[in-house]
């Protein structure tokens, strides 16, 4: 996950379908934080049907942890990388 600091992102995961990884990079991606830590992320890699919606909570400004909004489950926990 890459944030530009002005709402434009970009991810690539690796998911698992049926016992075959696969790995995709979005499309599109969007997100926004409120000053008290809370936020939302959303998320399009292609063929996918549909956005993909996160909410979102910063932790310590070194983390957030994220869950999925729709009916597709997903959650987890991101940290920062220091670059180098």
């Amino acid at each position: 996950m890459s944030f530009d600091g002005n709402g434009g992102c970009s991810i690539t995961d690796t998911i698992n379908i049926g016992g075959a990884s696969i790995s995709r990079s979005s499309s599109s991606c969007t997100y926004a934080v409120d000053p008290d830590g809370q936020g939302s992320l959303t998320v399009q890699f292609p063929g996918d049907p549909g956005p993909t919606p996160l909410a979102l909570v910063l932790v310590n400004n070194v983390e957030f942890r994220f869950i999925r909004k729709d009916l597709g489950v997903a959650s987890g926990v991101a940290s920062r990388q220091k670059k180098g």
